[in-house]
């Protein structure tokens, strides 16, 4: 058995190698699309341009702490494909730290053991939600995978809960104008990290003999509430964005909700049943469990979750089953690890190459029509795209171009765009417009009026005119932009 030990280093080094492996299976399944180069656009204009005047945010800006992590990737990464595997493992990784620093402090745990239980837990967890569970349990754990996807607000919760946990939240009471600005900047970046960390508060309250966190949770919940409608009133997206979700016609009934979410709380329900069991289960874990439950419950009630892709909005499942992991696997006797790590290698390793042979890779989005534009050697072109293809293709020809964002009619829509992207780059005379998503009527209209020319297989209509002449796309030519 002493052989099979395994040293600090060959601890971190295989953690970080699961991580990153798992990182690859869940963001090569599917995942790659305009949503995802939300920060990273954002990044690069921070650099290349100063500021972020010219924007219009998502609904939930994204800002602290995902833009702030995606700035030095977005500095060091150009190809947004590359940037998009780069970033995969950050947050995953991230929380793994941020779990073994606090229980070696706290518990006397080896950093090194606890980063690669974690890690053998996050495969497991993964993987098990992620493929057993699919397509619903892919979506609540792929926002751990990718920025601006919720992921760093369920990150962030769980973390201050477990630390504000181990002494009844005094830290947080004691220090409430830092906890409330940390609470303000977190809930104005994502509304949703107010809602995981408000039902851990609750939690917490609810599972005290004493009011004492009560001024706290108020506290809380009156100034998330505050951030929420400066929000509504300074953010017209967050306006649209509501409207449009309650237009949205539910694929899923209440009851398919209900009985995919009991499926998604199979995992920590068994880890707590087994801390309950064992006679383990500390107050922390009882209190992310029923704050686990309580989320469960408010989005099934809500109606916020109306298809599979809804489910992202539960990725707090995954945070709060790893804590649990965390404490079962403590009984665990070292002398297994190594057997453990096999297995969650095997099992990661077996994921990668599924997913890596797929008919159709994720990272050839729209491939085709950056290699087209790049052929065409018409740098300082003006690409016109709809919402889904336009940053992957600006990001994929390496901003070389103009961008002008339309919707299926060619009609402008800066939406989570920058309008300043028309006018990057003054002069030039040739338009791109990717057919994709556009619809077949304005297209024949455009090509009939400006004799475009057809290349790609159809994907791109290129004309040799500058958008300024042209009067269905007069609006994006750089002068009017400016």
């Amino acid at each position: 058995m002493k052989r099979l030990a395994l040293t600090p280093g060959t601890r971190l080094v295989a953690a970080l190698l699961v991580l990153v492996g798992l990182s690859f299976a869940v963001t090569l399944a599917t995942g790659y699309n305009a949503d995802a180069l939300y920060v990273y656009s954002q990044a690069k204009d921070l650099i290349q341009l100063g500021s972020l005047r010219g924007w219009t945010f998502s609904a939930i800006p994204f800002t602290v702490p995902d833009l702030l992590i995606a700035l030095p990737f977005a500095a060091l990464v150009q190809n947004p494909r590359v940037y998009y595997l780069v970033a995969a493992p950050v947050q995953i990784v991230l929380l793994g730290a941020a779990l073994s620093v606090w229980l070696s402090r706290t518990q006397g745990r080896r950093f090194d053991r606890t980063m690669l239980e974690f890690a053998i837990g996050a495969a497991f967890i993964v993987l098990l939600c992620g493929a057993a569970l699919h397509p619903f349990g892919y979506f609540a754990v792929q926002p751990l995978f990718i920025l601006n996807y919720h992921g760093l607000a369920a990150i962030c919760a769980t973390v201050l809960a477990v630390v504000a946990c181990d002494d009844d939240f005094r830290m947080l009471r004691n220090h409430l104008t830092a906890t409330l600005v940390a609470v303000a900047l977190l809930t104005a970046s994502d509304f949703y990290f107010a809602f995981y960390f408000g039902a851990m508060l609750g939690a917490s309250l609810l599972l005290s003999r004493s009011l004492a966190l009560l001024p706290l949770v108020a506290a809380v919940g009156s100034l998330s509430g505050a951030v929420f409608v400066a929000s509504y009133l300074l953010n017209p997206s967050l306006g649209v964005h509501i409207e449009a979700n309650a237009a949205i016609k539910a694929e899923l009934g209440t009851g398919q909700v209900v009985s995919r979410m009991i499926g998604l709380m199979v995992v920590p329900t068994v880890l707590v049943l087994i801390l309950r069991l064992r006679g383990t289960l500390s107050r922390r874990s009882l209190i992310l469990y029923v704050a686990l439950v309580a989320t469960s419950a408010a989005l099934a009630a809500g109606g916020l979750i109306k298809d599979r892709y809804g489910f992202r909005y539960l990725t707090i499942l995954v945070p709060v089953s790893l804590v649990l992991f965390l404490e079962v696997v403590r009984a665990v006797p070292p002398r297994r690890e190594a057997a453990l790590l096999a297995a969650a290698a095997a099992s990661v390793g077996a994921a990668v190459l599924v997913v890596s042979l797929k008919p159709t890779a994720t990272l050839s989005t729209y491939r085709d029509e950056i290699a087209c534009i790049d052929a065409a050697d018409r740098p300082g072109s003006t690409i016109v795209a709809e919402y889904w293809p336009a940053k992957i293709v600006f990001e994929g020809t390496g901003r070389r171009h103009n961008l002008a964002q339309v919707d299926g009619a060619l009609h402008p829509r800066d939406w989570i765009s920058n309008a300043r992207w028309r006018s990057l780059h003054p002069g030039g005379r040739t338009i791109f417009v990717v057919t994709d998503q556009v619809a077949q009527q304005p297209l024949a209209r455009l090509a009939r009026d400006t004799a475009a020319e057809t290349i790609c297989g159809g994907r791109l209509l290129k004309i040799d005119r500058p958008p300024a002449e042209l009067n269905d796309l007069k609006w994006a030519a750089p002068e009017a932009a400016d």
